[in-house]
């Protein structure tokens, strides 16, 4: 049987300084003509990545803390609970914007402002691992923040086998930032400047690659 995999943001932030707010983001593939198995919407130029990139981007910028899980229906984690969110969670539903046929901006329910389809923000940092990477070193086949971030791997069709097919799901549930260069180096300067009793941030530069070739 295959698996079908939503990609699912969770956004935190403290409103005040005191009350936490949660948000959930489900996309589904189908609304921007992908499907649903993981490796039909996980390759690395696929628009359901370059929207979760964009989104989580947009949300980093307005203060949000965001947890990241690609989720497939045979997973049995969730968001500090047992239990199948695939099926428990509402999609969100989206409208988009289209430039010569390609889709240049996108609004979410339960987004504050419109997301720019258009912008490549090449770097993802764990939060827990104290890691990044850049996706632009990428040379295989398949975006490394979908990979990293798929709860349910291996118990269906469609799922991934290929090169380093070990480290999928490594990521699933962290806090993850999308940024650009310059908010890498700003956000790295920080680091180094007052937190330093934690870990330091290290450039994952040649792991994490995903490519149909064993």
């Amino acid at each position: 049987m295959g698996q079908y995999y939503k990609p699912t943001i969770q956004a935190t932030k403290y409103e005040d300084n005191r009350n936490l707010v949660r948000k959930l983001f489900v996309i589904d593939p189908h609304d921007l003509n992908y499907g649903l198995k993981l490796c039909e919407n996980s390759h690395k130029n696929s628009e359901v990545v370059r929207l979760v990139t964009n989104l989580m981007h947009e949300l980093n910028k307005q203060g949000w803390a965001t947890q990241l899980v690609w989720l497939g229906d045979y997973s049995n984690l969730s968001f500090g609970e047992k239990a199948d969110l695939y099926c428990s969670l509402k999609r969100s539903n989206m409208t988009f914007r289209k430039e010569n046929g390609v889709i240049v901006s996108a609004m979410l329910e339960g987004f504050d402002g419109v997301i720019d389809m258009t912008q490549d923000h090449h770097y993802l940092v764990n939060h827990d691992r104290n890691e990044y990477i850049n996706t632009a070193e990428n040379v295989g086949a398949y975006s490394q923040l979908a990979l990293l971030t798929a709860d349910g791997n291996g118990k269906g069709g469609g799922d991934y086998w290929g090169a380093n097919w070990r480290d999928v799901g490594l990521w699933r549930y962290h806090e993850i930032s999308v940024m650009d260069k310059q908010e890498l180096d700003e956000f790295l300067k920080e680091k180094s400047r007052y937190d330093h009793h934690h870990p330091h941030y290290k450039w994952v530069k040649a792991d994490y690659h995903f490519d149909e070739i064993y």
